[in-house]
């Protein structure tokens, strides 16, 4: 209702004094006859808050009508405005937009004006909106906003008035344009953090056009890359929108042609193999991993660079999964085709080499594995050099060894060796800088060093949640790390409050009977033992 008082007191204050509260209702039960229709469609369940809502949505038809009549620019900065994210729609997007669509028209056409002009002419728009009570600014003035029913309303009569692909078309263009691509993940974080949302809004916004499908495509899969690295509430948004963005690559795709469409498509599906990895559903990353070999062989080649690394992965998935034989013979076999295609020192043979090891490490083939990387590591430093990541990722493995021979002190010495090249080479607050300290917390705690360790560990937790997020994996697990050095130092007050929080937490963004849950609940139950 506070709604629909205020569309009325800013018409008629707009129109004054040749619009009288008299004329206004007259209008109003005029447009009240298509607020019920509209309705009608949405089979509100409520009664009252159906005449609630037609009495509004009256109100914003007679606003929307009489700025669509006399401003067409303001009536279509709404109108794409309604596409994103009502609660807050960065100034960026919006002037971003080319001026090429009109609420009178779809057709495209040149824009000469100045950019001088095109500022004002923005400024002169949000100002007629803002009037009308339609949009509201934020404190700071950098983002905008919409009440639900003003972002219901406008692309109802977008869809009754044939305009919502055009407008759609030009929300996705929007999006798609300052989306950055894959790479570079850390480096376009904060833009990906700021589009989320309205990308999200993008999920059910599926095109008619087969140009902008691939494109809404392609959005899905960059924003599930960044939600499955990043993290958010859960890897359920990530997922929807990488089956989706998958779904949609394989109609558009051609078997057996290297296609543009074709390197997209295993964009996408490498995107959900990953996320479904990250959400432990192993046998499904596997699944699509299995389904990227075959495909990638055919259209690219064996030897190729792509299928070679989507075998590398494929073959971890397998050791993760416990098919530890399945995956030394795949990693076997990227070797032996990348010394042929590549040579003995290439850095991707080196790394596979790597993960070789590691296969060997999990299969408790320690002697074996601590060779292999010393002749490995040997190579990398003189060919690659000591902060090369293939390297560094050797070192890691090295030092997991190490740990895993009880030969502590070598493994601090790498872990530590590869703590600080990681800082030395990698931006501040880069996540993979978190990625050797819980190894070097875990070494200090078998060497009884529980000052140090729990020092470290905290500093994992809070780097995690400003980097991450607190609901991250790499967060939570990093605090049941803490937790257990609490337990160990006999404090189980904040050991309990610690487990309790991780529990929390994945309760609210994991499956009920998941293992972390299990597993968390476990080492809390021996707390209240004690």
């Amino acid at each position: 209702m506070p709604l629909a008082i205020s569309q009325a007191a800013g018409y008629i204050k707009h129109r004054a004094p040749r619009s009288s509260i008299s004329q206004y209702l007259a209008k109003l039960k005029k447009s009240d006859r298509n607020a019920i229709r509209l309705l009608d469609t949405r089979n509100s369940s409520s009664s009252d808050d159906s005449e609630q809502e037609r009495l509004v949505l009256a109100t914003l038809a007679i606003s929307f009508e009489q700025i669509r009549e006399s401003n067409a620019s303001a009536a279509s900065l709404l109108s794409l405005m309604s596409f994103f994210d009502r609660q807050g729609v960065s100034e960026r997007l919006l002037r971003g937009a080319p001026e090429s669509i009109t609420i009178h028209s779809s057709e495209y056409y040149e824009d000469s004006m100045s950019e001088t002009d095109a500022d004002q002419d923005f400024e002169d728009d949000i100002t007629i909106l803002r009037d009308y009570s339609l949009i509201s600014v934020t404190e700071n003035g950098m983002f905008f906003t919409l009440h639900r029913l003003v972002q219901l309303s406008v692309q109802r009569w977008l869809k009754a008035h044939g305009q919502i692909e055009a407008f759609k078309e030009r929300f996705l263009e929007r999006l798609f344009q300052e989306a950055p691509q894959l790479s570079g993940e850390y480096e376009n974080r904060g833009r990906y953090q700021s589009l989320y949302p309205h990308i999200k809004s993008a999920i059910s916004q599926r095109p008619e056009s087969p140009n902008f499908k691939r494109k809404w495509a392609i959005l899905l899969c960059r924003a599930a890359s960044y939600a499955g690295e990043f993290g958010h509430d859960s890897l359920t948004d990530a997922k929807e929108m990488a089956s989706k963005s998958r779904k949609e690559l394989l109609s558009l795709f051609v078997p057996r042609s290297p296609s543009l469409i074709a390197l997209e498509l295993f964009e996408a599906t490498e995107a959900l193999s990953r996320i479904c990895y990250l959400d432990r559903l192993f046998d499904t990353a596997i699944e699509l991993q299995l389904y990227l070999m075959e495909t990638r062989k055919k259209v690219l080649g064996e030897g190729h660079a792509d299928t070679l690394e989507g075998m590398d992965q494929l073959a971890f998935y397998l050791m993760i999964n416990q098919q530890i034989d399945e995956a030394e013979k795949l990693q076997t076999q990227v070797i032996k085709t990348r010394k042929i295609t590549s040579g003995t020192n290439d850095a991707k043979r080196l790394s596979s080499s790597s993960r070789l090891a590691m296969i060997l490490r999990s299969q408790k083939r320690l002697p074996e594995a601590e060779k292999l990387l010393v002749e490995i590591l040997e190579h990398m430093r003189s060919h690659l050099g000591n902060t090369h990541a293939a390297t560094v990722e050797a070192m890691q493995v090295l030092a997991k060894v190490f740990s895993a021979q009880r030969r502590l002190d070598k493994a601090e010495q790498l872990c530590t060796e590869v703590m600080k090249t990681r800082k030395r080479v990698l931006p501040e607050n880069h996540p993979d800088t978190l990625l050797p300290m819980p190894r070097v917390a875990m070494i200090f705690v078998q060497q009884g060093r529980l000052d140090e360790a729990e020092e470290l560990q905290n500093q994992v937790v809070e780097t995690s949640k400003s980097v991450l997020s607190e609901n991250h994996t790499i967060t939570l697990w990093a605090m049941q790390r803490l937790a257990d050095t609490f337990a160990r130092q006999n404090r189980l007050d904040e050991a309990e409050q610690v487990y309790e929080r991780v529990i929390e937490t994945r309760k609210r963004i994991l499956p009920a009977n998941d293992v972390d849950i299990t597993g968390a609940m476990r080492r809390l139950a021996r707390i209240f033992f004690k």
